[in-house]
């Protein structure tokens, strides 16, 4: 589902267009309007997709520190019963 989602975004907005017109990310408020207004400015279909992916993205992060703090602890626990 998630490479769908990226496949639609993908052949509906013209992604060398959109990376022609971007600001520098250094300028945070010019890099911070543009992407509301790139947001703002797409279709309803290309929004929907967006919010479900940065969704998706916010809970793999955090499952991929959940696990990595689980396996800092499991290593941390067998260094003690070593010791």
């Amino acid at each position: 589902a998630l490479a769908i989602s990226f496949s639609v975004i993908m052949f509906s907005v013209s992604v060398k267009n959109v990376l022609n017109n971007m600001p520098s990310p250094v300028e945070v408020g010019h890099f911070f309007g543009f992407l509301v207004a790139t947001f703002t400015n797409t279709e309803f279909l290309i929004q929907a997709l967006v919010m479900i992916i940065s969704a998706l993205a916010i809970f793999l992060i955090k499952d991929i520190f959940n696990s990595l703090a689980d396996l800092g602890g499991q290593v941390l626990a067998q260094r003690r019963v070593k010791i």
